[in-house]
């Protein structure tokens, strides 16, 4: 089945680090956290009936709004930091026990048609293989 994420894509960023006493600890940006908390949210309307628990095979489409100027031909971001991101949300959503479940992608990454908001469109298989 596939599924349609009202939400534009956001690359996950690496994680910074902060030495709080004589600990470092790393955390990720604000911006990032209320992305991934907006996009849990939203995935748990849509999460199946039952989690997934055996090995998946993933098939994403990440449309990034288009900025009003550019020249690139598509998103900058790397794509697998796209998937982090939604992983990170699908696994908060408690659409699946770990990401780790995930053992085939197939991802893409373009513009959303001019003047529309980005969105991700993704299905998600148990292979029974």
């Amino acid at each position: 089945m596939e599924y349609l994420l009202p939400l534009d894509p956001l690359p996950c960023p690496r994680p910074r680090i902060a030495v709080r006493g004589k600990f470092p600890t790393a955390y990720y940006p604000a911006s990032y956290q209320k992305w991934k908390n907006d996009a849990a949210e939203r995935l748990v309307v849509l999460k199946p009936e039952k989690q997934f628990t055996g090995p998946l095979r993933v098939v994403i489409g990440f449309a990034a709004e288009r900025p009003k100027s550019t020249k690139l031909t598509h998103p900058k971001s790397d794509i697998d930091n796209y998937m982090k991101s939604l992983f990170d949300a699908l696994t908060q959503a408690g659409w699946w026990v770990d990401d780790s479940q995930v053992v085939q992608v197939k991802a893409l990454k373009y513009w959303a048609a001019p003047g529309l908001e980005g969105y991700i469109r993704f299905s998600i298989e148990e292979i029974t293989e």
